[in-house]
Formats: C-alpha cells, structure tokens, sequence
C-alpha cells in the first residue's frame, strides 16, 4: 500500500465507499462516469459481472456464427488462401471495397436482437442466452442471404 492509503483508517474507506455505493441510484450517470475511468468497477457486484458477460454475448455470438457459417455453409470448407492475400475486385474476399456488407448487416440486427434480450425486461428468463439467440440469428440470416448471393463462390480455383 502507498502512503496516502494509510492517511485514513480502514472502517473511514469502508464507510466511503458504502456511501458511494447507497448514492449511485441518485446519480446514474456520475456511476456511469466511473464505470468508463474504472472498468473494474463493473465487477463490483454479481448482477454487473452478468451484465457486462450478456453484453459481450450479444456481440461475440453473431461474429462467431458469421465466421462459422461462411466457412462451413456457404463456402463448404473451401478457402482460396492465395485470394485472401490479395486485394483485387474479382477475388471471392473482396466484396465491396474490401467489406462484406452483408455479413455488416446482419452482424447489426443480431447485434440488436441481442441487446433487445438482454435490456428488455419482458424477456429477463432469457436475457443469459442472448449468445445463442444472436448467434442464431446471425447464422440463419447470412446462411440464407449469402447462399442466394453465391455468384463470388464460383471464383475458386478448382484444386
């Protein structure tokens, strides 16, 4: 411990921090404020450690789905590694501009679906699943989307 630690006496920084602790209901956005200067604070209770684990679910779960669908649906296990390294236009990775704007869409609305599960409180008995509901979602839609535009897919190299 530094010195400026041991300037107050135990039951004083305990009594501190229980009063910050009572007063962060009056002021949301001050909690807020030092959620943003000090994550740890995110792990100061239970019902936070949930919290920011469903947040990072509704965004971890659709890019994984994506992932996985594009290699194992739509692209049936087939990569050309050469066209991965290469930024040309009529390469199957290009897309547009180097993006996919499908996989961006619908990385948004699982991404919003997710949220939806997770702060609505009409669906608070399953806001923990909010992993598998956006990361369904996100499978089934670019599953289907990316299927129907499979004009790229016929460019790999027959190997």
């Amino acid at each position: 411990m530094s010195n400026k630690s041991k300037r107050f006496p135990p039951e004083f920084r305990e009594r501190a921090a229980r009063m910050v602790l009572e007063e962060e209901k009056n002021h949301p956005s001050r909690w807020s404020g030092a959620v943003i200067m000090t994550p740890w604070n995110l792990y100061a209770r239970p019902e936070l450690i949930h919290l920011t684990l469903d947040v990072l679910a509704t965004f971890i779960g659709p890019l994984i789905a994506i992932l996985l669908t594009d290699y194992y649906i739509v692209r049936r296990g087939v990569i050309d590694v050469s066209a991965l390294y290469r930024s040309q236009s009529n390469l199957p990775y290009w897309y547009h501009n180097g993006i996919n704007p499908v996989a961006i869409l619908v990385m948004v609305i699982a991404v919003i679906v997710g949220s939806a599960v997770v702060f609505m409180p009409a669906l608070e008995p399953i806001h923990n699943l909010s992993l598998f509901i956006g990361g369904g979602i996100a499978a089934l839609l670019y599953g289907i989307i990316m299927r129907r535009h499979s004009y790229r897919l016929t460019t790999f190299p027959s190997s």
